[in-house]
């Protein structure tokens, strides 16, 4: 706002009732920005809409719990995983991202939408309907995002003690449950 438009806005208010004309502007800042994005203010969180249901935003819920604590800007010292869902960087570079690991970092949109892009395709190799997967299922998915698919698979047909500890000292089951208990409480 430049200092002549200020100082007509003060005049304005002198005149009328302040809150009125708050409002007001807050009506016309909603709609630039639904314009210039095509997005709510209203919204609470970050991205595209889900596409799954309850389930669904549980799980992703419940992996950014995991994997950041909600915290969109951070890198794993260890392993260098990145942002949200700590993602590697070979993973994003596979799933088609081209930026900077700083665009990356500072677009918890972008994290978001690259989250619904590798949870579908985790989704579809595992043959899981994202719009009515299950309690099981979603476990499925959160040890495909740790321990990819083929690591998923064993889990799946009853090998719990497939792989490796990480350097987080988890083996892709015991992430699996703990994704599940986040999801679930059990």
């Amino acid at each position: 706002m430049t200092n002549s438009e200020f100082s007509n806005f003060c005049k304005f208010a002198q005149g009328n009732n302040l809150a009125s004309v708050l409002a007001l502007k807050y009506q016309k800042a909603v709609g630039n920005v639904h314009k210039k994005f095509g997005i709510s203010p209203r919204r609470m969180s970050y991205g595209p809409r889900p596409i799954g249901g309850n389930s669904y935003n549980r799980y992703l819920s419940s992996i950014m719990g995991q994997e950041s604590a909600g915290k969109f800007n951070v890198v794993n010292k260890s392993s260098g995983a990145l942002g949200l869902y700590q993602f590697m960087p070979k993973t994003l570079s596979g799933l088609g991202y081209r930026g900077s690991t700083k665009q990356f970092l500072n677009n918890p949109s972008l994290q978001k939408s690259y989250m619904h892009k590798f949870t579908q395709q985790n989704a579809k190799a595992l043959n899981i309907n994202l719009k009515t997967m299950t309690r099981q299922q979603s476990g499925y998915l959160a040890a495909a995002h740790y321990g990819g698919v083929g690591g998923a698979r064993k889990i799946m047909s009853g090998n719990r003690k497939y792989g490796t500890t990480s350097f987080q000292g988890k083996t892709p089951y015991a992430y699996m449950n703990d994704v599940m208990r986040r999801m679930y409480g059990r």
